[in-house]
């Protein structure tokens, strides 16, 4: 249960990361983050954990109680959305195209062809998206 996963997201309601957890329930009881309810309500570790357990949603045994994992996490001070470029590299123009050759249009595999019949570089492919 500890290994299941947590939507981290900022103040703004951003999704930022998906972590455990166990990491999860650092971040609510140090007050880095409040824990999300279905109906949207917001919590920290002390109500949090006054909560009633059912089976469904999933908790974590402690000494003499029970707590409910948080499927969802707000962090009290982070604001900024992460950057996530995404790296040119083969697999991913493959992805892109939908491993469909340019010039043919058949669907390939992946290790069928290489980058260069992708996009042609006499029509102007370079490295950048």
């Amino acid at each position: 249960m500890l290994n299941s996963s947590v939507l981290v997201l900022n103040r703004a309601f951003f999704p930022v990361h998906v972590i455990t957890a166990r990491r999860a329930f650092c971040l609510l009881y140090t007050g880095l983050a409040k824990a999300i309810n279905e109906q949207y309500e917001l919590f920290d570790y002390t109500s949090w954990s006054a909560l009633s357990v059912s089976e469904e949603s999933g908790y974590v045994g402690l000494v003499g109680r029970a707590i409910r994992i948080p499927k969802v996490l707000v962090l009290v001070a982070y604001d900024r959305v992460p950057r996530r470029a995404v790296r040119f590299s083969r697999r991913n123009v493959f992805i892109r195209d939908g491993n469909t050759c340019q010039y043919s249009g058949g669907t390939f595999s992946s290790r069928g062809f290489s980058l260069h019949y992708v996009i042609p570089r006499s029509k102007g492919e370079d490295t950048s998206w």
